[in-house]
């Protein structure tokens, strides 16, 4: 390692992301308030009771990456200055697949998403800044009678969404809805029809190209319109841009629907309790990262270590304290998130109480919980 650089010193230790990366309200207007009067109070209580869609907290998008906490710089420039330290050298080997473009995202939904498609690298209409976009939902919180929506009801066919949306009916009644609770989690691949509920708040971990952003086509919008603030304005607001075509492309309504298509989507994890003080849900890898949810009880530090690849930390509930193998400590609190670089692991992580946290790697990182 170089000995000059100032920000050398950080990669001894868990690097805290700034917590306020947060989209316009413009750009999410069916944003609730519980990332800022829940997840964020503690450590940003000035928020009150602000609408926020999303929090953008581990990013290496070009549109909105994320920043070191109180650094002035962000994260994919620390990691152009040390990517061996940060990602390891496994990661950046000739022609494999870019594992490290992991973005991570805290959504809370008061009203629905849109009905919308995700593309795969390959289609012919995105621009050169532009990517497919991979992602899971993990889910945090459901309101009573709250869900998502996955693909159709059966027997829906393209001709009956084109109906639909010529003559602006509801198209409602031709999604398949989905109740969800806590730790319910969903792979959604490129071509998959899907739109997050009112009454959800979700951790969407995502697969992005490296120097792009992650596209979404819209197919329906619940006929709303806003105003320039992003609020709900029937009488001056306008509707948002709609891809129609795009996702009709994309989708084949007559197997995306029914039962045997939502558990081609739902991921069960399973549950570790080997190491005392601790319970780990852990979730199948998918070709591009893990995610994990982790509980401890405040008896016993966790080591956690990996043979390869990185660790990021969303603090989901409680305090917590993360040691290096420098033994350099850094305490996080509900609502940080913190990137785990490859040169200080093994970490202990431990809590004065009970608290818990999603912990996401790449697919090749290997984990071990001990």
């Amino acid at each position: 390692m170089e000995t000059t650089d100032p920000y050398e010193a950080i990669l001894k230790t868990a690097i805290k992301m700034a917590p306020n990366n947060f989209t316009s309200l413009a750009k999410t207007p069916w944003g609730g308030t519980k990332i800022a009067n829940k997840f964020k109070k503690a450590i940003l209580p000035q928020m009150g009771d602000q609408h926020i869609g999303e929090s953008w907290e581990f990013s290496c998008d070009p549109a909105m990456p994320s920043q070191l906490a109180d650094l002035g710089l962000s994260l994919p420039e620390l990691i152009k200055r040390y990517p061996n330290e940060i990602l390891s050298s496994s990661l950046l080997k000739k022609n494999q697949e870019p594992h490290y473009e992991i973005l991570v995202k805290l959504l809370d939904a008061k009203h629905p998403l849109s009905f919308q498609v995700h593309p795969d690298d390959h289609n012919p209409l995105l621009g050169p800044n532009e990517c497919g976009k991979p992602e899971s939902w993990l889910v945090l919180e459901a309101e009573k009678d709250a869900g998502i929506f996955l693909g159709f009801k059966n027997g829906v066919r393209k001709e009956d969404l084109l109906k639909a949306l010529s003559s602006r009916q509801d198209l409602s009644p031709l999604m398949q809805f989905v109740p969800v609770k806590p730790n319910d989690y969903f792979e959604i691949a490129p071509g998959v029809p899907h739109a997050i509920g009112g009454g959800v708040t979700l951790l969407e971990p995502q697969r992005i190209s490296s120097s792009r952003s992650g596209k979404t086509y819209r197919l329906w919008d619940w006929n709303r319109c806003y105003n320039e603030q992003g609020q709900f304005d029937e009488e001056k607001g306008k509707e948002r841009e709609l891809h129609i075509d795009a996702c009709l492309d994309l989708i084949t309504p007559e197997s995306q629907s029914g039962e045997g298509f939502l558990n081609s989507l739902k991921v069960e994890g399973s549950w570790s309790t080997s190491v005392p003080g601790a319970r780990i849900l852990s979730f199948p890898k998918n070709p591009y990262y893990q995610t994990q949810r982790v509980y401890l009880d405040g008896r016993k530090a966790l080591s956690c270590s990996y043979k390869q690849g990185y660790g990021i930390i969303f603090v989901i509930e409680g305090k917590l304290s993360i040691q290096s193998k420098f033994s350099l400590e850094v305490t996080a609190r509900q609502g940080q998130s913190l990137l785990l670089p490859f040169y200080s692991n093994p970490y202990k992580l431990f809590a004065a109480q009970a608290c818990n946290f999603a912990f996401f790697s790449p697919a090749i990182a290997e984990i071990a919980w001990t």
